[in-house]
């Protein structure tokens, strides 16, 4: 029709516009620049001409020329929105962000409810790292068009983007607040995960209700490993006055105990049992805290004596209970599930010895003779040892018991049946004959290491090559091209942890995880089936014995293991036996200079004669940290690992134990013919790495770790953890 027209009259501009707007929506984007000027050619005056021209110039990626064109329609009609909304996205294109915003702005004061100018400006915003003002217009563009799909997303990236600077800049409580504030959007892994991190470096000033929420959220559905947020939660707890003066109240008395009333004041107890906080870390993690370990320790005593005074040790059976027992219950109860996650660590006096003896005795006593058994006696059973240790406990979970009793007996009772059954479903899958595995083996069996109630989630990535890109990202590797599922090796998976976080981490991979432990691959077991992850198979067998298996895999993890070998250097070279060319490892062994301090606690252990059972380990533990010798041996009593039995013995008690340094490792890697790709290490280490040897981008130069190391031997406090990759 328009042809028909221009035939019959070739100065039509309207009907050249109209051509050069239908080649523009079928992509002849040339065609439809020639036909629009021609028709600006016939007429000069018409603003839109010179718009879709400008559009047409940016699918050509005519930048320059798109924008003269838009000022040209402007100056035909200075109100003309689409004009400066397409303007500013040319601009952007060229760079010129500033005034692409500029050109944002006007069309926004035109149209405010101009939902794609409004991400457009913040994306924008966003390249100027102007985090919190994109983040307003990305609201403003979802405000304008609900579902907004990419503005979310794009607020979302921008959110993030605000909290990294922050965490830059040292300002964690800067990032926590934007991560908060994502939360309260939308609730996204990412979001969860950078809270969490964030949280970890937050030094707690004042919290409203809501960040409570979220730090128990962040604990109870482990949005990281709950043990990383210890600090900063029960910094949290500490800012309620109330009690911070009654950990102080204990700890000028330790080791002196206290009564109810001298320890708890007015409202104080009922304050403490019903601090859901407080009761989550009680029930989450171990307390790695010498003081408030002193608190607990004292607590628990003060109320084992309240509620087994004469006047009520003999009284009726039933369960009848005042507020204030209620709250007694409820502490004790807590404090219960604390001790069977650490292993019954915190010191007993004689006094609570001979009253939990009373107290197993009458239960025992009433379970054969099928009686009821008082709430209270069971919690206060839990506080000094497992239920699942009373003859026929499996009954007491039968009763009608109080809701946090009943918590104790699943968790004392119930969980360890189910593991011992999970037990009977391991297979051998190698003989267990070296003299220093079996030794290991008896150790884990003893003490299965670590205990644990969550993981930390993950998000999963999309192959192990982005994987190291994201741990690493300045190291230069050679990519795995496969095909399929990776098939991964968990080289001493110990109670699952790692095995089940690496089950995710890679999506549909295979997994098998190795242990010479059946006590920890029953454990192991159960929390993989707690949460339902499926791609992991647990055997039994020694590492030095895998090579029978006649497997090959694409990632061999053992984080932590080969260093209590007799020659850890010669499991290495067994795993690697096993990886496929081109496969990636991921390592951890202790530092011979991180690990001075606990080379003096074991030979102070050694001169002492401390046994590795748990009468010597409290013992141990509590002269340790004893005012005589609490500064010798601070750095020992600041490792999570000094909180639990397990934990105490794997860090102190060992039987086998090896150090290195990292030149030992470099000539270790050398003779294996594997190259090192990096520390999987904090940022802060990171940065303060390229602050000393900004000539080293790709963070691989061990004789400048070994120099840093040197100046700074807690950098490697944990383990030095790293990738290699086969040559």
């Amino acid at each position: 029709m328009y042809e028909r027209t221009l035939a019959s009259n070739p100065k039509h501009s309207q009907a050249q516009h109209l051509l050069g707007v239908i080649a523009f929506q079928r992509g002849a984007y040339q065609r439809a620049i020639d036909l629009i000027g021609m028709a600006i050619q016939v007429d000069p005056s018409q603003a839109a001409f010179y718009c879709n021209k400008g559009n047409a110039q940016i699918k050509l990626a005519q930048f320059q020329e798109a924008v003269s064109s838009y000022d040209e329609a402007i100056r035909i009609k200075p109100d003309f929105a689409d004009a400066y909304a397409n303007r500013g996205v040319a601009l952007a294109e060229l760079r010129e962000f500033e005034a692409a915003v500029a050109s944002y702005d006007m069309a926004v004061a035109l149209n405010p409810n101009f939902a794609e100018v409004h991400y457009n400006r913040g994306k924008a915003l966003l390249a100027q790292e102007l985090f919190a003002p994109a983040i307003s217009s990305f609201e403003r563009a979802i405000s304008s068009r609900p579902g907004f799909g990419e503005a979310f997303l794009a607020r979302e990236t921008a959110l993030h983007l605000l909290a990294s600077s922050a965490m830059k800049r040292e300002m964690p409580n800067e990032a926590i607040a934007a991560y908060v504030r994502a939360l309260g959007f939308a609730e996204t892994a990412e979001s969860k995960r950078g809270f969490a991190k964030c949280l970890r470096r937050i030094a707690a000033v004042d919290v409203p209700p809501a960040f409570r929420e979220l730090v128990i959220r962040a604990i109870s559905e482990g949005w990281t490993r709950p043990g990383q947020l210890f600090g900063p939660a029960i910094s949290v707890v500490k800012l309620n006055r109330q009690f911070q003066a009654c950990v102080d109240r204990a700890i000028r008395a330790w080791p002196e105990a206290l009564s109810i009333d001298d320890l708890f004041e007015a409202s104080d107890l009922a304050l403490i049992a019903n601090d859901a906080l407080f009761r989550c870390i009680l029930e989450y993690m171990p307390v790695a805290s010498i003081d408030m370990e002193r608190f607990l320790t004292v607590t628990r005593r003060a109320v084992l004596c309240a509620i087994t005074k004469p006047s009520d040790i003999h009284a009726d059976q039933s369960n009848s209970i005042t507020p204030m027992q209620g709250d007694l219950l409820a502490l004790l109860s807590a404090i219960g599930r604390q001790c069977y996650i650490n292993e019954y660590v915190f010191s007993v006096s004689d006094e609570e010895a001979t009253l939990i003896d009373v107290i197993r005795t009458e239960v025992s006593r009433s379970i054969q003779q099928e009686l009821p058994v008082p709430d209270w006696k069971i919690a206060a059973l839990a506080a000094y040892g497992p239920l699942g240790s009373l003859p026929a406990a499996s009954s007491l979970v039968r009763l009608p018991l109080a809701q946090p009793v009943a918590e104790l007996a699943r968790q004392q009772i119930l969980e360890p049946d189910i593991e011992r059954a999970c037990q009977k479903r391991i297979r051998d899958i190698t003989s267990v004959d070296d003299d220093v595995s079996m030794k290991v083996q008896m150790q884990y069996e003893e003490n299965p290491y670590p205990r644990w109630v969550r993981t930390g989630k993950v998000i999963p990535v999309r192959s192990i090559n982005a994987h190291i890109q994201q741990q690493l990202p300045c190291a230069s590797f050679r990519r795995l091209d496969k095909e399929g599922p990776l098939d991964v090796l968990i080289a001493g998976c110990g109670t699952g942890q790692q095995s089940i976080e690496s089950a995710q981490l890679f999506h549909g991979a295979k997994v098998l995880a190795v242990d010479l432990s059946l006590s920890s691959l029953g454990y192991a077991l159960r929390k993989t089936e707690e949460a339902a992850v499926e791609n992991i198979e647990y055997v039994r067998g020694d590492i030095l014995r895998l090579g029978t298996i006649n497997r090959s895999f694409d990632v061999i993890e053992s984080v932590g293991v080969l260093h209590h070998m007799h020659d850890p250097i010669a499991g290495w070279r067994e795993l690697l036996k096993l990886l496929r060319p081109g496969g990636f490892m991921r390592l951890g062994f202790y530092s011979e200079l991180a690990r001075k301090s606990v080379v003096d606690a074991r030979g102070y252990i050694a001169e002492k004669g401390y046994s590795a059972n748990l009468k010597d380990i409290r013992r141990c533990r509590q002269d340790l940290a004893s005012d005589s010798l609490r500064r010798r041996f601070e750095k020992v009593i600041s490792f999570r690992d000094y909180f639990g039995t397990s934990e105490c013995r794997d860090l102190l008690f060992h039987v086998q134990e090896h150090r290195f340094t990292l030149l030992q490792l470099q000539d270790a890697m050398r003779s294996l013919e594997l190259s090192f790709l990096g520390f999987a290490i904090d940022e802060d280490t990171n940065n303060r790495y390229d602050h000393m040897f900004p000539n080293d981008g790709s963070r691989t130069i061990i004789d400048n770790w070994n120099k840093l190391e040197i100046e700074y031997p807690d950098t490697f406090a944990g383990m030095y953890q790293f990738w290699v990759q086969r040559r």
